[in-house]
């Protein structure tokens, strides 16, 4: 049953793709990357104009009354994670190009830094729910939650985004994991849980010995446990 829900959810992406006259590959790309370096250089105000929210545009005009669920993937792997999760949940589903996910992902952080951080949410989980295993956007999300002291939504995101980057994370690189393993940790220390704090900044430093924050948020774990402990 689940292989013709599998091959019915193959034929509605491709239909969904073929419908619709989307930009290329190429064109997207470009608008991200254009994106990415005008946030680089702090044109807040630019890039959202000229880049972030005509796309976000275009995807909602294009596919916001599409029926079935809608994914954003980059590469073979991705695609095909979210097409499992639709064929177990018996939907539609339709596979898009990531950019469109970066748009709201984005948009989401450039709100931050002009200092919007409750306008900020909103985009950050629709970058979320497009791409549901992408480990960057579900740090960012977890970082928002953390900023606001929301400690057990940010663990759970940062739980996400571990499990995405073992899945999704390119082989030989490790940040995305690290990252999501700094998260839990700082959690777990606002928690007071110090020992599972030490587990995930020791996890980070066996990826990569040379993780500086990783140690030094380490050390401050270990003097925290020490300072928490009662004096004889």
């Amino acid at each position: 049953m689940q292989n013709k829900w599998g091959i019915s959810a193959m034929i509605m992406i491709m239909f969904s793709m073929m419908c619709h006259k989307a930009p290329s590959r190429e064109e997207l790309a470009s608008q991200i990357q254009m994106a990415g370096i005008l946030v680089q250089q702090q044109e807040y105000e630019k890039t959202l104009q000229k880049h972030i929210d005509p796309l976000i545009a275009h995807f909602e005009k294009s596919y916001g009354h599409e029926n079935g669920l809608i994914y954003c993937a980059n590469g073979q792997i991705e695609t095909l994670l979210y097409l499992a999760q639709a064929a177990n949940l018996k939907q539609k589903a339709v596979a898009l190009d990531k950019s469109y996910a970066y748009a709201y992902y984005l948009k989401g952080y450039v709100l931050i830094e002009m200092g919007q951080h409750a306008e900020a949410r909103p985009f950050l989980e629709k970058a979320v729910t497009l791409s549901p295993s992408d480990p960057q956007f579900l740090c960012e999300l977890g970082n928002w939650h953390q900023n606001g002291q929301e400690w057990q939504q940010a663990l759970s995101l940062y739980e996400r985004a571990e499990e995405g980057a073992r899945l999704l994370e390119p082989e030989g690189t490790t940040e995305a994991r690290r990252r999501a393993l700094r998260g839990k940790g700082f959690v777990y220390t606002e928690l007071g849980r110090f020992d599972e704090a030490e587990e995930m900044y020791r996890s980070c430093l066996q990826l990569d010995p040379g993780d500086e924050v990783a140690a030094g948020e380490l050390e401050y774990v270990i003097n925290s446990r020490q300072d928490a402990q009662p004096s004889l």
